[in-house]
């Protein structure tokens, strides 16, 4: 039934295990209904005198146009009043238009119901809502008897002591729900508990500390559980809203055991508040604005930054093998907690690095450096300073290593510019000269007292 109206055999087709995970499915096929309304005010694609259809396949046998409370015509031209001309693929990006003679007075209601070749299709469950069908909300009732049992997934929530007990109680007696369907009635069976494997069979955990904008850690645990053959679901709870999942998204195998990078993805984190569609693909948590939480002096007015992570798996490293212990951890992040200063070096550029010790460098500032039309003409002041002078031209200042400026040599002494071969003859010859002029004062002392010793 659609909306209520039984289907004959020839308006849908019947596939077997054609669905997803094997179910069967069933395909509307001959419903033309598809439909949009406009209210012809220049919006909502009408522009002038035509309009431009969701669709490039529209059916053009198929198409029904109400302005108004007037049905209008189909014609191939010479367009006349009450009258519109199809046009296929004339819009924009290959869409179907329609022509009108005169534009449609403002206010009016156009109606369009159009075929576009497509089929809607769903696997069969008790009710169905075809969000593909060409009315949007047209509800599928089928009415069926499963021929073979069929596995399930269940999530069972955990209790103070371990998972909760699941009894499953075949349906005997219940003809009715609150919500006014009727269910399928089982005609005998008593209920099964069933049974909760060791989590330890399935599941592997390990944490990690991550770092918010304000350098506070937080630890994330992952958990990691198989839910099907070469298939693995991963999640991480909210450090902050633990009732909250901050990330999750699905791991897949090849057959070998390597890592499935095609099918493998991350889903929307349930924590960001945004829409759905919207939403960050990672982990995702906001740190809380009490200092007595972050673990440091209050924080600023609007706290630490929303936590963003974005999750990449090693393609080589995430395998599937069989082993005892299971290796797989984070092996890499990029936040870091607050960091002391405890070292500043300097390269050859001219910047300034300071080392903390939290392992980080981070680039404090820049030493610049100016060159001169004219070197020889700068004023020399003494203690290897120079001045600026009419002669030398200004300066042009930048960043060293750049536009023939030099390099900066950090941790390196500048060589003498002396020529110490020079300057060792020169300190010879005064040491010459001082020894002669000295055995001439001796030779002189020595005359005068000669001279005195001599007697009349």
């Amino acid at each position: 039934l659609v909306n209520g109206d039984v289907q004959s055999p020839t308006d849908y087709t019947f596939s077997n295990n054609t669905g997803v995970g094997g179910l069967d499915q069933v395909c509307i096929k001959n419903i033309k209904n598809r439909g949009i309304r406009i209210v012809a005010d220049g919006t909502m694609g009408v522009l002038a005198n035509r309009i431009n259809l969701p669709s490039g396949n529209v059916d053009p046998d198929t198409l029904r146009v109400l302005v108004g409370v007037t049905q209008y015509t189909r014609v191939g031209a010479d367009l006349g009043t009450g009258e519109f001309i199809f046009v296929d693929n004339g819009g924009p990006g290959g869409v179907d238009q329609i022509y009108f003679s005169t534009a449609p007075t403002a206010g009016d209601n156009i109606d369009i119901t159009y075929y576009d070749g497509n089929t809607a299709c769903a696997e069969i469950f008790a009710n169905y809502t075809l969000e593909s069908n060409p009315t949007s909300g047209q509800e599928l009732t089928a009415d069926y008897r499963r021929t073979t049992a069929r596995t399930v997934d269940v999530f069972i929530p955990n209790g103070n002591e371990g998972p909760e007990t699941l009894t499953f109680t075949p349906n005997i007696n219940v003809t009715s729900y609150e919500s006014g369907e009727t269910p399928n009635l089982a005609d005998s069976g008593a209920p099964v508990t069933a049974m909760v494997k060791d989590p330890s069979v399935y599941q592997y955990q390990f944490g990690e500390s991550v770092f918010d904008s304000l350098g506070s850690d937080w630890m994330l645990r992952f958990i990691c559980e198989r839910i099907e053959e070469n298939k693995w679901i991963w999640f991480t709870t909210n450090p902050v809203e633990t009732d909250k999942i901050a990330g999750y998204g699905l791991i897949l195998f090849k057959g070998e055991g390597q890592y499935d990078a095609d099918n493998s993805q991350v889903f929307e984190s349930p924590s960001d508040p945004a829409g759905a569609g919207s939403r960050f693909k990672g982990i995702y948590f906001n740190p809380p604005e009490n200092p007595s939480t972050t673990h440091g002096a209050p924080p600023p007015e609007e706290g630490a930054e929303v936590t963003k992570i974005d999750v990449y798996f090693n393609k080589s490293g995430i395998t599937q093998f069989s082993q005892h212990v299971s290796n797989a951890d984070v092996y890499y992040q990029n936040g870091y907690g607050m960091g002391n200063l405890k070292e500043v070096k300097i390269n050859e550029q001219g910047v300034i690095i300071g080392k903390y010790d939290n392992n980080k460098d981070l680039d404090l500032a820049q030493i610049a450096v100016a060159t001169f039309v004219n070197p020889s003409g700068l004023e020399k002041k003494g203690d290897t300073y120079f001045l600026e002078s009419s002669n030398s031209g200004e300066p042009d200042i930048g960043i060293p290593d750049t536009e023939k400026r030099g390099i900066i040599r950090p941790g390196n002494l500048e060589m003498s510019n002396v020529d110490l071969t020079q300057e060792f003859i020169d300190m010879i010859i005064a040491e010459r000269a001082f020894m002669a002029n000295s055995r001439t004062i001796t030779t002189a002392d020595r005359l005068l007292l000669d001279l005195m010793r001599l007697r009349p």
